[in-house]
């Protein structure tokens, strides 16, 4: 006859069984014996969500644009570090799936889909497969969501034609909740987006979709206003059959390094100087009189962030997770 004790344990490890293999769930159901009653009780609470989150559907962004608009910058902003490779060039050659992942554990793992076990990510081609998933936590306001972004390859490569392809291809198939359309504030007007917002425009149907104005540091705020190239692109994007299209201005590189230490590719002395142009374009009070029902109050947050546009945006992208936005 079984003790009150096995039985309990056996209700603890039951979640486990359907994740791990027999050999594991063994291993747990023995550390578990030799924890104190406080130990269990933080094990049931971490299964459980841990298992209910394995169990909710995902939401899945695909963030697209044209060549060096910072789609990737962006991609690695709102996760918190550098799983997207950046460059002044189309360097994103697959669709590269970003898992979010329940836990913080300090671990990302990343797997190509003809990845061999005697070889390496950085031993193979780009060109190799059209997909590559990396799995890892998001720091930011998306933490702990079910999410998967989908970042593309830029669509006017000169370097692949390929590239085209595959991210017209991912756009038309539809496999995704939200699409977060990334413009260059410098070139957003350039012909190949408006080729490529024709196609959008044509294949999203009745999928949300999101703007992000990026590069916003690049303004000069002594000679230029946030407000008149936001109401440029309003208007340019209506043209092109996006009614009251919602424009998220940011600096996506000023968003990154404030998030991570070191900073990368962006000394300090000049991500003080970004911070403070940004100020004086007052992208934050932007967002508090475009959007005054969704940002109200007085806002806990990171005031760096706040500043570069990117906490803004990551409160938006939740409003749609949880389906208060719904275009």
């Amino acid at each position: 006859m079984k003790s009150k004790e096995t039985d309990f344990l056996s209700i603890v490890c039951k979640p486990y069984s359907a994740i791990v293999s027999k050999r594991e769930y063994k291993k747990i159901k023995k550390m578990l014996k030799k924890s104190s009653e406080t130990e269990l009780v933080d094990y049931i609470l971490h299964i459980h969500r841990m298992v209910s989150f394995i169990n909710t559907a995902p939401y899945k962004i695909l963030i697209t644009a044209t060549m060096s608009a910072g789609k990737s910058s962006l991609v690695n902003a709102l996760i918190g570090k550098e799983v997207s490779e950046v460059k002044n060039l189309s360097c994103t050659a697959k669709i590269h799936s970003i898992i979010s992942k329940c836990f913080d554990d300090n671990f990302s793992c990343k797997s190509d889909e003809y990845l061999s076990d005697t070889e390496s990510l950085s031993e193979i081609s780009p060109y190799e497969s059209e997909s590559v998933a990396t799995a890892t936590y998001f720091h930011g306001s998306l933490g702990g969501t079910r999410i998967i972004i989908k970042d593309t390859p830029g669509i006017n490569s000169d370097m692949d034609r390929e590239h085209k392809n595959i991210t017209e291809e991912e756009v038309k198939n539809g496999d995704y909740d939200l699409i977060i359309y990334v413009m260059n504030v410098t070139q957003f007007a350039i012909d190949d987006d408006s080729a490529y917002l024709e196609l959008i425009k044509e294949a999203i149907a009745n999928k949300n979709i999101l703007f992000v104005l990026n590069k916003v540091d690049c303004l000069n705020p002594e000679r230029e206003n946030l407000y008149d190239f936001i109401k440029k692109a309003q208007s340019y994007l209506e043209k092109r059959g996006f009614l009251n299209p919602i424009i998220c201005p940011l600096s996506a590189k000023v968003g990154i390094s404030s998030k991570c230490v070191p900073r990368g590719d962006i000394d300090y002395i000049d991500y003080l100087a970004m911070t403070r142009r940004l100020k004086k374009l007052q992208v934050e009070a932007y967002y508090k009189q475009t959007f005054p029902e969704f940002f109200f109050g007085e806002i806990r947050a990171d005031e760096r962030l706040k500043v570069s546009g990117l906490y803004y945006l990551e409160r938006i992208i939740m409003l749609f997770y949880m389906g208060v936005i719904n275009q």
